[in-house]
């Protein structure tokens, strides 16, 4: 069928699509971290296993953007 190197290209498409988002995505996760208070951080220590993302979908104010 000759799709073998079209299917490798959208491949690579695939795995160097979250390369480009990564730059980004530190920024915010960085800022998110940031704004962090000492309850928060409490809470991921001394909550459930998905406490840090409980507390980072809560604070996230780019959520609605």
């Amino acid at each position: 069928m000759g799709m073998g190197e079209q299917s490798d290209a959208l491949v690579l498409k695939m795995n160097r699509a979250p390369e480009a988002a990564a730059p980004e995505a530190k920024a915010l996760l960085v800022d998110l971290i940031k704004q962090m208070s000492l309850a928060d951080a409490k809470a991921i220590l001394t909550g459930p296993e998905d406490a840090a993302t409980q507390i980072l979908q809560k604070n996230n104010r780019y959520k609605n953007e």
